[in-house]
């Protein structure tokens, strides 16, 4: 018989683990001292931390990645432009691209 894995409840995990380092009077240290071990990196200011729940990293990441695909199509609109040789000033004002970054594309 096939075995059905049962999706993980990403909200209730998230929740235990802001309770484990919220309510612990040493939290902050305690997740620094993790976040360490899982980054290889050896961090010492506590106070520059600032707990993020999940969904607050959810909506970081989609942020980002709307940024990253917003700028990609804009470097392709200008790729295509450069083709039908459209002049720099045209392309950046289209694109909003800066006159260094579309001359960069050209070399």
């Amino acid at each position: 018989m096939e075995e059905r894995k049962q999706a993980a409840n990403r909200n209730y995990k998230d929740s235990v683990f802001v309770d484990l380092f919220s309510e612990d009077t040493a939290a902050k240290e305690n997740f620094l001292s993790l976040y360490n071990a899982l980054h290889n990196t050896h961090l010492d200011n506590v106070s520059a931390l600032t707990p993020l729940r999940l969904e607050q990293g959810k909506s970081l990441g989609l942020a980002e990645g709307k940024s990253l695909g917003s700028r990609q199509a804009k470097l392709e609109t200008a790729r295509l432009m450069l083709q039908r040789n459209y002049s720099t000033a045209e392309i950046c004002l289209m694109t909003g691209l800066t006159e260094v970054e579309v001359e960069t594309m050209c070399n």
